[in-house]
């Protein structure tokens, strides 16, 4: 997997093929990641809004119980 985007201790996005991974550093005295697969509205705003994937990555983080139907179990992007 490719990253395309990064903010560290934030977020990192990866690309593979068409496949578009965000993940997300949440949590304050404990630490994970959550990591989603963006769907096909997803990727249309991430080529046409500038910002949105520090918005994306915020949404998750503040509220990711929200995004746990779409969190991709065990996780690594370099398998």
């Amino acid at each position: 997997m490719e990253i395309i985007a990064q903010e560290r201790w934030s977020y990192t996005l990866y690309k593979d093929d068409e496949r578009h991974v965000i993940s997300v550093i949440c949590g304050s005295v404990g630490v994970y990641e959550v990591a989603i697969e963006l769907n096909d509205q997803e990727i249309n705003k991430l080529n046409s809004e500038h910002d949105f994937i520090k918005s994306l990555s915020l949404s998750i983080r503040n509220n990711p119980d929200s995004y746990k139907n779409r969190k991709i179990a065990g996780f690594t992007a370099n398998p």
